[in-house]
């Protein structure tokens, strides 16, 4: 009996055992689909820790590229603050050489006028550098006869109203005198 007993335990652990490798079975076939997903998974993640790293890099280029925009922009600022400054700066350049522009044409016309006179005055001067030098030469000429016809054999006595005190006087009552009172030394 005992036997029997055994065998109906051995039949009823043999088919817990069955049942239990078929269910060792269905777990493995599920732990290997879960290995499958968990692959899958992991595959998903790595994918989507690599977008995470490159999309956390392509941030930092951006914050990069957004403070030197910034600092482009404020440069830009400060340029066209500079630029505006320029700007007056050079209508007020503009206004002094457009009145320095109309000075010059004043002067220029001064100028013009200026040279007409030194070409009338130069040509004035040019005649009475002529008129002096012929009176120069004539001078000259009057000087060297004089200087011949005086000296001392051709001196006489009349000569001495050539001199000084007598020549080229204007004629008063009181030079009158000297004169006569002269001659009449010369009479005698």
């Amino acid at each position: 009996v005992q036997l029997g007993k055994m065998e109906e335990k051995l039949k009823e652990v043999t088919g817990l055992l069955n049942s239990t490798q078929e269910e060792l079975g269905t777990v493995r076939g599920e732990l290997g689909r879960t290995e499958n997903s968990l692959q899958n998974e992991t595959g998903q993640h790595n994918k989507t820790a690599e977008r995470l790293e490159t999309c956390s890099a392509t941030l930092t280029y951006s914050q990069t590229k957004l403070e030197k925009l910034a600092d482009v922009t404020r440069r830009l600022n400060e340029t066209e603050v500079q630029l505006g400054k320029m700007e007056e700066k050079l209508k007020e350049v503009t206004g002094l050489l457009n009145s320095t522009q109309e000075e010059l044409g004043t002067v220029r016309g001064e100028l013009g006028r200026t040279e007409n006179d030194l070409q009338t005055e130069t040509g004035q001067h040019n005649k009475t550098a002529e008129r002096l030098d012929t009176c120069s030469a004539t001078l000259t000429d009057s000087q060297t006869k004089l200087e011949d016809a005086r000296t001392f054999q051709n001196i006489t006595r009349w000569d001495v109203l050539y001199t000084t005190p007598y020549f080229n006087k204007v004629f008063t009552d009181e030079h009158f005198q000297q004169l006569t009172t002269s001659w009449d030394m010369l009479r005698e």
